[in-house]
C-alpha cells in the first residue's frame, strides 16, 4: 500500500512536468525573481556582447541567478564568458571565462 502512494505521487510530478513542458512553461522560476530571462539576457549582452551558447536560471549560494555562456564579438580563441546576473534585482554577480565546450 505505501508502496502504491510513493508510486502515484512520483506518477503525479512527472506527469505534471511533462504537462509544463508540453505548454511551454518553465518548470523552475524564482520566488523573489523580478526580471524576465529576456531582460537578464539584454543586460548579460550589454556587458559582454556576442552570441549566447546557453542559459539556465539556477540557484548558487542561496541565489537565484540567471547564467549566461556567451562566445565574446571577434574573439577568436576558444573561451566563453559566463556572466551571471542576479534574477532579483538585475545586478550582474560576475564574470568569469571558462573554456568553450560547444565548439562551433
Amino acid at each position: 500500500m505505501k508502496r502504491n502512494k510513493i508510486l502515484a505521487i512520483c506518477l503525479g510530478l512527472i506527469l505534471g512536468s511533462v504537462a509544463c513542458a508540453a505548454r511551454g512553461e518553465r518548470a523552475l522560476e524564482a520566488p523573489d525573481q523580478r526580471f524576465s530571462i529576456e531582460q537578464a539576457r539584454a543586460i548579460a549582452l550589454e556587458k559582454v556582447p556576442g552570441e549566447i551558447r546557453h542559459e539556465e536560471l539556477e540557484k548558487e549560494h542561496g541565489v537565484w541567478i540567471y547564467s549566461f555562456e556567451i562566445k565574446p564579438e571577434g574573439e577568436t580563441a576558444n573561451i566563453v564568458k559566463e556572466v551571471n546576473v542576479r534574477a532579483s534585482s538585475g545586478e550582474i554577480v560576475g564574470i568569469e571565462s571558462e573554456k568553450d565546450r560547444t565548439r562551433s
